[in-house]
């Protein structure tokens, strides 16, 4: 602000010398005084979203990191189409897990699962990063791919909390139920500290167990009202895995709700 004669947001009693600047923050200052975006470390500055960044990103010059920045300001100015051109701007220049991830969230909110598993297979190829390998497996579960998912949970390098969650839904795609009680039977519990928020952890898979397993039992393909107070009746959450905010609702009352079936 003070760079083009704004006041800044701050009173004159908040000083901070150059030296307290960190990477990201020197990574936009390029744009201030060589009017361009030049920052190329291995990881990504954070990115800015608001005016006047955006107008001055757009008139520089641009490396690989800067397209990828832009996409991100487009996205969230819910310019989807520009975001998405700036991202594969960004990968001309330069293969980079980013712009690939990006264009990988928005193939998998088109439901594009081939596509989305596609870049972010390429993506943990030039990274290793849990939060991208949950992604990747993830989105193998949501083509219902379990196989791949199952692969890509086991082979991982890192492992978290989030991505045992992953390895559970993919032995129940498998009806490998021995597996997923495995979870349950171990000693520890496992805690999940990456978890998304709204996601349901593993009381939701001991649920989805029983309900998968009578369903099976009875020959029906989808939930009904029966089958879910039976498994609420006979198979409570374990106790160490409960920590539900609300109650579950049965598909009649999500269905009511305008809710999709859980």
């Amino acid at each position: 602000r003070e760079h083009d004669g704004d006041a800044a947001f701050c009173g004159s009693h908040m000083q901070f010398d150059d030296a307290s600047l960190d990477d990201d923050q020197q990574a936009w200052l390029s744009l201030l005084n060589e009017t361009s975006y030049t920052h190329a470390n291995d990881v990504v500055a954070a990115p800015l979203i608001e005016e006047p960044w955006l107008s001055k990103l757009e008139a520089a010059e641009k490396n690989h990191e800067g397209w990828y920045q832009l996409g991100v300001m487009y996205y969230a100015d819910d310019k989807i189409d520009a975001a998405k051109k700036a991202w594969k701007k960004s990968l001309e220049l330069k293969a980079n897990p980013f712009a690939l991830r990006c264009l990988a969230n928005l193939a998998t909110t088109d439901k594009d699962y081939d596509t989305a598993i596609d870049l972010y297979k390429q993506a943990n190829e030039l990274m290793t990063d849990i939060t991208l390998i949950c992604e990747y497996a993830e989105t193998a579960l949501a083509k219902k791919d379990y196989e791949l998912a199952r692969t890509i949970t086991e082979n991982s390098p890192i492992k978290s909390g989030r991505l045992e969650l992953c390895n559970g839904y993919a032995y129940l795609g498998l009806n490998d139920y021995d597996k997923v009680r495995a979870f349950y039977d171990a000693d520890e519990s496992f805690v999940i500290t990456d978890l998304r928020e709204g996601k349901g952890g593993f009381d939701l898979l001991w649920r989805k167990m029983h309900e998968q397993e009578l369903m099976q039992k009875y020959g029906i393909t989808e939930l009904t009202d029966d089958i879910f107070h039976e498994v609420q009746k006979q198979f409570p959450s374990p106790e160490k895995y409960n920590f539900i905010m609300a109650p579950p609702m049965s598909p009649s009352e999500r269905k009511k709700a305008g809710l999709k079936p859980k």
